[in-house]
């Protein structure tokens, strides 16, 4: 018999090797993220002292390996590096730059996706340096330009964060954030004139990219004027196909703030909002506010002025919000706003009209309920303006006021329409008052 010995074809070679690469990398162990622990709350780049800085171990991340001397373990670009830091206030410097050496901690999109996790938000405080010299915001992310990066917070209180221009806590350049079981509070932005997005959001600036907040509070931040100029979003603004996701969470006591002389006007004392989607989902937007510095003139949309793509709210409370001139609650000047299972009582709006809403949009509301808003002149609760189509489902519209300087363009005080459509089904309008008219 004849043997005939055949050679590898370039082909069974490659497929050779392929599976042994296949098999080496199912047999190979998995890369460990990098954790990093913090071991001081000192705010330093120096190196080789045998601490890891907060400031120190975003370095590491940003550079996917050691730049500290050995304080902190390297970083990687996967799996996501975690920055674990213990219960403390861990105060940054004041500072200028975007180089993480100073001032606010600059994330880089190169880093690839990073972690910060605390001990918990009662305990573990990052802050900025308050009214100082030098005071900056407390994170920029994604300073060196948007990429598909995911940046999450766990477990921490973000405060006294002081932007000299838009978002006083974070700026979001085009990167994806995750915000949970946190509080952001205490912060401003403010416009003192010469830079490009005005100071608005007063915690969070969003140009761009994504934002998913779970079980947190945004407490007490400003967007302010220094200067005469618009400002909005007292707590965030967003813009640039921006999407946010809020969720069991609550955005109390923030606001958006004008000088009291010129024609400048202020708008969301919560969201100012002009992205792809902002969806609210058991959540609850109380006690926020736009106006003037020291008066109750000037502002659109107490709570939320909404110009973006889709805006759904389910199962939320909105109250106690309060608009200078126009929509105490809500100013819908966007594509299509959907309100489902909801509430909105107590909203204000001491020298305009629409108490809760002020919609241009097309806007359906379903099982929900308005009560106790209140308009200096028409639509204690609702207006439905001359490009907005309104639908109502299942809802109740009740005891709410409007003409409250007696005899004021007073009338339909629960809902006014002078839209395209205003279209209502299995609801109750009833109980509201028009002082105007005596009743």
């Amino acid at each position: 018999m004849v043997r005939v010995c055949k050679f590898p074809t370039p082909v069974m070679v490659v497929l050779a090797l392929g599976a042994a690469l296949l098999l080496s990398f199912w047999l190979a162990p998995a890369a460990a993220a990098a954790d990093i622990t913090v071991t001081t709350t000192a705010d330093n780049t120096i190196a080789g002292d045998g601490q890891c800085t907060l400031r120190e171990a975003v370095n590491n991340a940003n550079a996917n390996a050691d730049t500290t001397a050995g304080d902190c373990p390297a970083g990687t670009y996967l799996p996501t590096d975690r920055i674990y830091l213990a219960a403390g206030l861990y105060k940054l410097q004041p500072g200028f730059d975007d180089t993480n050496q100073k001032g606010d901690l600059d994330v880089l999109s190169a880093g690839g996706g990073l972690r910060f996790i605390g001990a918990s938000a009662g305990t573990t405080t990052i802050s900025g340096p308050g009214y100082v010299v030098g005071t900056d915001r407390i994170f920029d992310l994604g300073v060196d330009g948007p990429a598909g990066v995911l940046i999450e917070f766990k477990g921490l209180t973000l405060s006294d964060g002081h932007a000299p221009q838009g978002g006083g806590a974070m700026y979001i350049n085009g990167v994806f954030v995750i915000v949970e079981d946190s509080v952001i509070a205490d912060c401003e932005a403010t416009f003192a004139g010469g830079t490009s997005n005005n100071g608005n959001g007063g915690a969070i600036y969003m140009d761009g990219g994504s934002l998913t907040m779970l079980r947190t509070e945004v407490l007490r931040n400003t967007a302010r004027a220094g200067v005469i100029q618009d400002v909005s979003g007292g707590a965030i603004y967003a813009t640039n196909g921006s999407t946010i996701s809020i969720e069991d969470s609550r955005l109390f006591g923030n606001v958006a703030r004008v000088p009291d002389t010129g024609s400048d006007r202020t708008s969301a004392g919560a969201i100012y909002f002009s992205g792809n989607s902002l969806t609210i989902r058991n959540s609850e937007i109380i006690s926020n506010g736009v106006g003037a510095i020291f008066s109750e003139g000037k502002g659109f949309g107490g709570a939320i002025y909404f110009a973006g793509s889709k805006l759904l709210i389910e199962e939320s409370t909105v109250a106690q919000n309060t608009a200078g001139e126009v929509a105490g609650a809500i100013y819908s000047d966007g594509t299509l706003v959907e309100i489902v299972r909801s509430s909105f009582y107590s909203n204000s709006v001491p020298t305009g009209y629409g108490g809760a809403i002020v919609n241009w949009a097309t806007m359906l509301i379903t099982n929900t309920t308005f009560s106790g808003n209140v308009a200096l002149m028409t639509a204690g609760g609702i207006s439905n303006s001359s490009s907005g189509t309104l639908e109502i489902y299942d809802s109740t519209i009740t005891n709410n006021t409007c003409a409250t300087a007696g005899g004021f363009a007073g009338g339909a005080c629960g809902l006014y329409n002078w839209g395209i459509v205003a279209r209502v089904k299995n609801s109750i309008i009833a109980g509201n008052h028009d002082l105007g008219a005596g009743r």
